[in-house]
């Protein structure tokens, strides 16, 4: 996802909803901000994990969503990795 920002008079940026929505970001979360050869890299600072309960089973919630499926990613990986050797 690509967008074009604005910077006011006053150094600030508005990060689009549709961004902070696909991040998770919430009002007054603290924000990663590095410069790298030229390009400015910014990222949801480190979020806490927690262990909460749902539907009687216990979860981690990290208040980030997950893009994909990381088992079936694995479960690729490692069958390409297996069947690369035959």
């Amino acid at each position: 996802m690509t967008a074009h920002l604005e910077i006011d008079r006053f150094g600030r940026v508005l990060i689009p909803k549709a961004l902070r929505d696909a991040l998770a970001l919430k009002a007054g979360e603290q924000l990663e901000v590095e410069l790298e050869g030229g390009v400015l890299h910014l990222r949801p600072a480190s979020r806490p994990v927690q262990t909460v309960e749902h539907a009687g089973r216990l979860i981690l919630d990290a208040s980030v969503p997950i893009v994909g499926d990381p088992v079936e990613e694995m479960r690729d990986a490692r069958l390409t990795e297996v069947l690369g050797s035959w």
